[in-house]
């Protein structure tokens, strides 16, 4: 097995249902396997995924168990060489699994490696950022981001060139 995909979900059935179809959309000679561990949703996403995604292993949560520990559950049961945590809410491009899995094949000494992301608009999202201060950890956990959005510019990485490869603090 190449790669286990693995999705923790809470809520997002038709975000979760369009991931799904882009996931078997794909065009990639490599083998992979998914997994959603839903953290006990209230909106049928379970259900819908063992009607329409039989192949997907579903655990099925009794309680919010959180991001990190619905993960390390998928984790524990995957199969690949690699492992992709991806957001219900990401959709993947046909190529993305393919270009994905030859980069990571091609750059063994990178043992986290994340892409590019695109919004529906087709812009990037900026996700890069520089090793946390106290001061911009701060910042995020009193939300002062969310009024003045600039407070926060020398932790993120504004000026990073998404065209490239590049080893990045976080």
């Amino acid at each position: 097995m190449d790669l286990s995909i693995i999705i923790v979900s809470w809520n997002v059935r038709e975000k979760l249902r369009k991931n799904l179809e882009s996931l078997f959309n794909s065009q990639t000679s490599n083998s992979f396997e998914v997994f959603v561990v839903d953290n006990n949703s209230l909106d049928g996403s379970g259900k819908m995924i063992k009607e329409e995604f039989p192949n997907v292993e579903c655990i099925l949560n009794n309680e919010n168990l959180g991001f990190a520990k619905a993960n390390n559950q998928a984790i524990k049961k995957a199969k690949g060489k690699y492992i992709l945590l991806l957001n219900p809410d990401m959709l993947v491009f046909p190529e993305t699994i393919e270009d994905m899995l030859t980069w990571a094949k091609n750059n063994q000494q990178a043992t986290v490696s994340g892409c590019k992301l695109i919004s529906e608009n087709y812009q990037i999202i900026s996700q890069i950022r520089r090793f946390p201060k106290l001061f911009d950890q701060l910042m995020i956990v009193l939300k002062v981001p969310h009024v003045f959005p600039g407070v926060l510019n020398k932790h993120l990485r504004k000026d990073f060139d998404y065209s490239k490869d590049s080893k990045v603090d976080s």
